[in-house]
């Protein structure tokens, strides 16, 4: 699923062969254990994250889908709100984009402070799979607010490489699913919406 569109921009071709030489580099890097999260403080966090929004009924299957468009605006609001309360971060808006293509679920955007979510998806009554969506791009907010806030996020190594990646991002259609969603900031956006997601919806 393509759930982030931070750019999207003609390139000259030598800079989109820099760009993966980057990418690839990084993922090795990765591989080495370059990028390894700080575990106590992430699993500390995704415990609190886990009790609060197992509070919230509307993110139950069952109520979801009675909720109205505007209904579930204000549940996934309730959901940004609440992660970056615990992260220590400032939440950030959450608006419908009605032009994203489909397939593509969200997105966050540096400029505006705002994660777009799509009309089509956020009628879905797949709520685990909206929430892993909001929760991925609320991520990009983190790694965004970890960048311009030095110290915030334990782990400095990883912040210069979302720095990096975020002046050299790598879309899927120009690079490919795999280098696109193996480059830092996706790579741990991805893993983080889908631990804090099937966290939440454990049978």
């Amino acid at each position: 699923m393509d759930t982030s569109r931070l750019e999207n921009f003609e390139q000259p071709e030598d800079s989109l062969n820099k760009k993966a030489e980057i990418a690839e580099s990084r993922i090795r890097g990765m591989e080495r254990g370059n990028f390894q999260k700080t575990e106590d403080v992430s699993s500390l966090q995704e415990q609190q994250i886990f009790e609060a929004l197992s509070q919230n009924e509307k993110l139950t299957p069952e109520v979801w889908k009675e909720l109205n468009q505007a209904e579930r605006l204000v549940t996934v609001q309730d959901v940004e709100n609440t992660i970056a309360g615990i992260q220590g971060r400032t939440p950030i808006s959450i608006e419908i984009d009605p032009n994203l293509k489909k397939g593509a679920f969200g997105s966050y955007v540096s400029d505006t402070q705002s994660i777009q979510v799509s009309d089509w998806h956020l009628q879905s009554n797949d709520v685990q799979e909206v929430v892993n969506t909001v929760v991925h791009e609320g991520r990009h907010a983190y790694q965004d607010y970890a960048i311009r806030n030095p110290g915030f996020h334990p782990n400095q190594v990883e912040v210069d490489a979302w720095d990096e990646n975020f002046q050299n991002y790598l879309p899927a259609e120009i690079y490919g699913q795999e280098i696109y969603q193996n480059q830092p900031i996706e790579a741990d956006a991805w893993v983080y919406g889908n631990t804090v997601a099937n966290g939440l919806y454990a049978k």
